[in-house]
């Protein structure tokens, strides 16, 4: 009848009576289950005696019957007391009648026995025995050998009252090495176990209060004292998140501490143990020592040392229904691993159910503490007495050694404050009333323990720590490392791969790119991850937004403007996203970095690389090589052809933007690039969502990181199941595909994790590059796709060149290396087209175009049917002269008749002449007259006029294919000078902005402003 929580078992009113009910018939229903648990054996239940006053009425009351019936059964007998005797219960067998006749007894199925004399006591003889009983405490009462003690401290029973650093090392002198560890006390005296006699693997169980966690933390500490970190080293596995081995963990003998483990860290954890395992067979077998108990006999001076490892786990149960491939797995190590020195400790609340078959052959050590049901006891000790462990005795437990029998022990408290250290508690007096007897007692104030007073572990760990630290000895050899790093720069990784010597370069190749620290648990290590670009294909990156997915981008970069020079790699960026690639053209290597809302850019781009591919394809072929890395190593360094690296950043967006443009050109133009570009050096890397690796792209990548996802699901694109992958990821935080995923942490440029931080570490690494390999000249260095301006003025188009041939014109500027876009008149068959709606800015480029001429020395006559800003050009030097609507032939005639293969007609808004107009003849004839010299015919005209003239001056200059058209609306436009605009050619665009259209081949161009006040 423990944990009633009242000062007395009695019920004097309504509340108590039915709260002493409710207790009796709980006690009567657990001793029953645990009866039918336990089958046919006899009973161990403690005796309880029930008096209730007044029967009748109380078996009225709920919850009373099953204990007057079932009562009995299981050690709770009842005395039942009323007036008359048809009052009493039903269920009573046995009757004492007293009152003014004879006292009597009766029994079921015996004889009533009359006349009886009552052993009666005198008035105030119980009160006496109660007072003298009430100081005096049954140690017995459940079995507990009253000669062991109801509380021990470690420090005393080792001895080692006060520790410190000398007390360690003299006792490690005394006993460096050892598997017998005292744990508590018993009848006889100290409590020893060996943990390799009576284990190796040992069981122990003790619910809430039992003194569990104090029982691991003093086995832990005896065995500390009884061996160096060169003898005996603990893995610590809390899932309850670490509490239990707060201090343990920082014991020198401590190598390696899991908490909160997840299916990730159960997968780590248990690869670790693996390879702790094979490690040591290869430590035996070099030493020719069948088990480590050969091996430690046989050690030398500056031999390895083999430290016993013990794997201790607490709340194991847990593990059990959550993890239990973890529990499976070590379980298996543990079986494995007897004769490597390796030993399991599994601790639990609650046995039952969660220990197997197979965890009990291999725990020869088994401990029980109190716990709440007899069949949690026969679990671990096949029988039942811990769970009649009073709880008002933290500590005691019962250990069967093997096959020995049980032996009952108090385990030492090593967790406590040193004796002294608590202040005593207020002595109390009160006098109570019945009723207030029969409430729960009022806690009394608690005694808060002063934090900054150390436990005894504290103290000890303390010591332990100076002690090896005064030996100088390493720290022992972990069987995994700790977890990644949460934060990892680029510097970093750079340096450890510089310690490992991984940064050899052999002739014509480029080493690999640091990308970040790569966790290997069954090889106990943890390297730089690299990719090396120049063999592997192409690169996948995935995860969810804020992964860190266009910092990678960055990193590869970075990496790559350090390791090489702009002559050996160059690089492109097509950003989809924020800008996060944009910062990259600070660095020399990199050619161009266009943005979704650029699209004639980006086919630029994947034109200049879809060209460059072709043509590697051919040279190579020419000059017998197989691939690029051949030629690299074989041809002269000035030969050398440069590897070709294309990102693309938010791979979602940029397929949702041009997956329905022009036919998904623009896609079939990468996929053109990856399939094509590996052979002669280009490799793509793609990062987004986790449409990355769907479809035909998807087989594309053979190599896939995955960052965070939205959901544990998405790790099947690695191979990876959902229980798998860590309840946590931190940014950057990835796994790598191959046969088994590794983990990663990907490198940031800094570790100032600020945007503007990680810009400037791009800019410095672009002063960086520039200082150490030099100015790389134009021939050798990235192609650009620069961007048409949205304006730009007659000075600095001039400024851009190329400077133009005599016979040659431009209208704009235009190209992926930004310059005036060159028309050869002599080549184009020497006429012009000029078309565009109106205010697109034909006039302002029929002005640069005449200017350019004059320039170049040819003659220009000028034809405006109305006022145009051409009419300033009437005063400049070559001009011979204007003619408007009005002008005649002879007129236009005469102004030719003097080096006419030398003069350009000029006309502006020859939609108003129209195809009749009388100069159009002369037009003409000066067409043909023209071909294969310098001079020709530039017209502008209205879009919308063009397509109804199908004969005359416009008709004939439509058949050199050559012409500008400004603000095109549809690829429809094109038509008019026989090209082929994309499907998406159409929309807003800014004055000057237009098609340049030679031979059928088309690019946007820019119409410098050479008036931005006369745009027209």
């Amino acid at each position: 009848m423990e944990g009633t929580g009242a000062r007395a078992r009695v019920g004097v009113d309504d509340e108590s009576v039915g709260r002493r009910i409710s207790e009796l018939a709980d006690l009567v229903q657990r001793r029953l289950e645990a009866s039918d648990n336990r089958g046919s054996g006899r009973s161990e239940n403690e005796q309880v005696l029930v008096v209730l006053d007044g029967g009748h009425a109380l078996r009225l009351r709920p919850g009373l019957i099953p204990v007057l019936r079932r009562g009995p059964e299981v050690g709770v007998r009842l005395v039942c007391i009323d007036r008359e005797r048809t009052a009493l219960p039903e269920e009573c067998r046995a009757v004492v009648a007293t009152g003014p006749a004879a006292p009597s007894v009766s029994q079921t199925d015996v004889e009533e026995v009359e006349r009886v004399t009552l052993d009666m006591v005198p008035d105030g003889w119980c009160e006496r025995v109660a007072r003298a009983l009430a100081p005096v405490h049954d140690v017995s009462a459940s079995g507990a050998d009253s000669t062991i003690p109801t509380a021990s401290r470690l420090l005393d029973v080792l001895p080692m009252p006060e520790p410190g650093s000398d007390a360690v090392l003299a006792a490690w002198q005394r006993c460096s090495r050892t598997t017998r560890a005292v744990i508590g006390e018993d009848a006889e005296g100290d409590f020893w176990l060996d943990v390799r006699a009576d284990g190796p693997h040992a069981l122990v169980a003790g619910t809430t209060g039992s003194g569990k966690s104090e029982l691991l933390q003093t086995l832990i500490a005896s065995l500390c004292v009884g061996n160096t970190p060169e003898a005996m080293t603990f893995v610590l596995v809390d899932y309850k998140g670490g509490a239990a081995f707060k201090d343990c963990a920082r014991l020198p003998h401590t190598v390696g501490m899991v908490t909160d483990l997840d299916g990730h860290l159960t997968s780590r954890a248990l690869e670790s143990l693996g390879a702790e395992l094979r490690r040591r067979e290869h430590q035996l077998a070099g030493a020719d020592a069948k088990d480590i108990e050969d091996y430690v006999a046989a050690m030398a001076p500056g031999d390895e040392p083999m430290p016993r490892l013990m794997i201790i786990i607490d709340e194991f149960a847990a593990l059990v229904s959550e993890l239990p491939d973890f529990v499976t797995g070590l379980v298996d190590i543990a079986r494995r691993g007897r004769s490597l020195g390796v030993h399991l400790v599994l601790a639990t609340q609650r046995p039952a159910g969660v220990v197997s078959a197979e965890i009990k052959s291999n725990t020869n050590l088994r401990i029980a503490l109190r716990v709440t049901d007899e069949s949690d006891s026969q679990d671990v000790i096949e029988a039942a007495a811990s769970a009649f462990i009073p709880p008002s005795i933290p500590g005691r437990a019962y250990a069967r050694l093997g096959h020995a029998s049980l032996r009952q022990f108090q385990s030492s408290r090593v967790g406590g404050r040193p004796r002294g250290a608590l202040p005593r508690a207020a002595l109390r007096s009160a006098t109570l009333t019945l009723d207030e007897l029969s409430r729960p007692e009022e806690a009394p104030p608690e005694v808060e323990e002063d934090a900054a007073i150390p436990t005894d572990l504290a103290t000890l760990v303390d010591a332990m720590g100076a002690a090896y630290q005064a030996m100088g000895k390493e720290k022992p050899h972990s069987p995994w490392l700790p977890p990644l790093p949460g934060l990892l720069t680029l510097d970093e990784v750079e340096q450890r791969m510089e310690e490992l010597g991984t940064d050899s370069r052999a002739e014509g190749f480029l080493p690999a790119l640091p990308l970040g620290l790569e966790d290997l648990p069954a090889e106990q290590d943890q390297r730089p991850m690299t990719w090396d670009y120049t063999r592997a294909g192409h690169l996948g990156i995935a995860g969810a937004p804020r992964s860190g997915r266009s910092s990678v981008l960055r990193g590869i970069a970075v990496a790559v403007a350090r390791a090489a020079s702009a002559a050996e790699v160059h690089m492109y960026g097509i950003d989809a996203g924020n800008g996060a690639l944009l910062p990259c053209l600070a660095l020399p290597h990199v050619g161009a970095v266009t943005t979704r809302d650029q699209p004639d850019r980006v086919r630029r781009l994947l034109g200049l690389l879809g060209r460059e591919v072709a043509r590697r394809q051919q040279l190579l072929a020419t000059q017998g090589f197989a691939s690029l890395s051949e030629q690299r190593a074989k041809a002269a360094e000035a030969e050398r052809l440069p590897y070709l690296l294309l990102l693309i950043d938010r791979w979602d967006n940029f397929t949702a933007t041009f997956d329905n443009v022009d036919g998904g050109a623009v896609i079939e133009g990468v996929e053109s690039l990856m399939r094509e570009g590996p052979a002669v050096g280009l490799r793509v890397v793609i990062a987004g969502d986790r449409t990355v690796f769907r479809g035909r792209f998807g087989m594309l990548l053979e190599d896939r990181l995955l960052l965070r996802m939205p959901s544990p699901d998405d790790f099947d694109l690695v191979g990876m199941r959902a229980r798998e992958v860590p309840l946590t990821m931190p940014q950057g935080r990835a796994f790598r595909s191959g046969p088994r995923p590794r983990e990663v942490q990907l490198a940031l440029l800094t570790a100032d994790v600020d945007g503007t931080a990680q810009v400037e570490a791009i800019q410095e690494a672009g002063r960086l590059s520039h200082e150490k390999w030099g100015e790389i000249p134009r021939a050798l260095s990235a192609g650009h796709v620069d961007e048409l301006p949205v304006a730009i003025s007659e000075d600095k188009a001039l400024e851009l060149g190329p400077p133009l041939a005599p016979g040659n014109i431009a209208l704009a500027v235009g190209g992926d290396d930004l310059g005036l876009i060159p028309v050869s008149m002599d080549e184009i068959g020497n006429g012009v087209l000029v078309a565009g709606p109106r205010r697109s800015g034909r006039s302002t480029a029929l002005m640069f175009g005449a200017q350019r001429a004059l320039d170049g020395g040819t003659r220009v006559v000028l034809v405006l049917p109305r006022r145009s800003p051409l009419i300033a050009l009437e005063r400049r030097d070559g001009v011979l002269g204007r003619l408007g609507l009005e002008s005649k032939p002879d007129e236009l005639k005469a102004l030719l008749k003097d080096e006419p293969e030398n003069t350009l007609i000029v006309i502006d808004d020859f939609e108003i002449m129209g195809g009749d107009h009388a100069l159009g003849s002369v037009i003409e004839e000066h067409l043909r007259t023209c071909r294969d010299a310098n001079g020709g015919v530039l017209v502008g005209c209205g879009i919308d006029e063009v397509a109804g003239m199908y004969r005359g001056v416009v008709a004939q200059v439509r058949k050199t294919r050559t012409g500008l058209i400004l603000a095109p609306r549809s690829s429809e436009d094109g038509t008019y000078l026989s090209a082929r605009l994309p499907r998406s050619t159409g929309g807003a665009v800014p004055k000057g902005r237009g098609v340049m259209v030679t031979a059928g081949g088309w690019l946007w161009v820019q119409v410098p402003n050479t008036d931005l006040k006369t745009m027209r």
